[in-house]
């Protein structure tokens, strides 16, 4: 699968979106791998690479949530279908941040192409050992 999934895609010019997602009963998320076995299915499926660029996800508010940050060129489409992908988890969605036009890389030496895609290739790493 990972290897179907191609950098170019990538951008300065997508957008810039977040979705936060906890275990519904607040239970801790144990680690960073937990966390990407929590999504995997979801943001390695088809529809949601047919609609983000790229992608990361980071552990959030002290080990209890899930971070998914994206880029897109296509915000209302990426939206619904995160929307509609977080249906089928057990996670639920309590704060969402719109995508926008953001420098990622503002406070991580400027280089913003190259950084968009060191996230994305960090976290599909990370999807390939779990």
């Amino acid at each position: 699968m990972l290897s179907k999934i191609s950098l170019d895609r990538i951008s300065v010019d997508d957008q810039f979106g977040r979705v936060f997602l906890r275990v519904p009963d607040g239970k801790v998320i144990d680690g960073y791998f937990q966390t990407l076995k929590l999504l995997d299915s979801f943001v390695l499926g088809d529809v949601f690479l047919k609609h983000v660029t790229g992608f990361y996800i980071n552990v959030s508010n002290g080990l209890n949530s899930v971070r998914l940050s994206y880029f897109t060129s296509d915000s209302s489409k990426t939206l619904q279908e995160i929307n509609e992908s977080v249906k089928r988890t057990s996670l639920e969605k309590f704060r969402e941040e719109r995508p926008q036009k953001s420098l990622v890389s503002q406070e991580y030496g400027g280089e913003e192409l190259r950084f968009r895609k060191y996230l994305f290739i960090y976290t599909l790493i990370g999807l390939d050992s779990i």
